[in-house]
C-alpha cells in the first residue's frame, strides 16, 4: 500500500512537471508576447530546471550584482541588459543561512553582444555542508530546449497581457 501511495505521488508530480511548461506562463508563449530587443542590447534567460524535492530553496538571482528575480525550481527570467560583459550567480538565502547551511555560487561570465540572446542554466549540487549552485552558459539549441518544460518567473523583461 504504501509503495502505491508513493507511486501515486510520483505519477501526479510528473503530471505538473509536464504541465509547467504549457499555458499562458509556457516558454513559447512567453516568448511570442515579449517586446522587441533594443537595437543596442541582448536578452538572456536565466534559467532552474527541476530540482531534487529537498533543494527547493529559492536564492535571489544577480546579474552583475543587481537582483533580477529568484532561482525558482522549474522556471526561467528573463532579462535585457546593453550590450557588454556580465556575471550571472545566485545570493544568498536568508532562510537557508540562518538554518545554519550555506549556498556556495559558481558565476557564469558571458560577453552579450547587441541582438545576441544568451543561456544561462542554475545546477545545484548538495554536499554535507552547503549547496553549491552552478551558473552554466549554455548554447541556444540547448537553452531553447531546457525553458520548453519550464514557467516564466520574471526578471526584468514582461510579456505583453493576452
Amino acid at each position: 500500500m504504501k509503495s502505491l501511495k508513493i507511486l501515486g505521488s510520483f505519477g501526479i508530480l510528473l503530471f505538473f512537471v509536464a504541465c509547467a511548461g504549457s499555458g499562458p506562463n509556457g516558454f513559447t508563449e512567453v516568448k511570442e508576447r515579449l517586446p522587441e530587443m533594443g537595437s543596442k542590447g541582448g536578452r538572456i534567460y536565466i534559467y532552474t530546471p527541476i530540482r531534487n524535492f529537498f533543494l527547493d530553496f529559492v536564492p535571489p538571482v544577480l546579474v552583475n550584482g543587481k537582483k533580477v528575480g529568484v532561482s525558482r525550481s522549474g522556471s526561467f527570467l528573463v532579462v535585457d541588459e546593453p550590450a557588454g560583459q556580465y556575471t550571472v550567480t545566485v545570493g544568498d538565502e536568508k532562510i537557508f543561512s540562518d538554518s545554519g547551511g550555506q549556498i556556495k555560487s559558481e558565476p557564469a561570465t558571458i560577453s552579450l553582444e547587441a541582438g545576441e540572446t544568451a543561456y544561462i542554466r542554475f545546477y545545484a549540487v548538495n554536499s554535507e555542508y552547503f549547496i553549491q549552485m552552478k551558473s552554466i552558459p549554455e548554447d541556444a539549441e540547448n537553452g531553447e530546449r531546457d525553458l520548453k518544460t519550464l514557467s516564466y518567473q520574471g526578471g526584468n523583461v514582461k510579456p505583453a497581457e493576452k
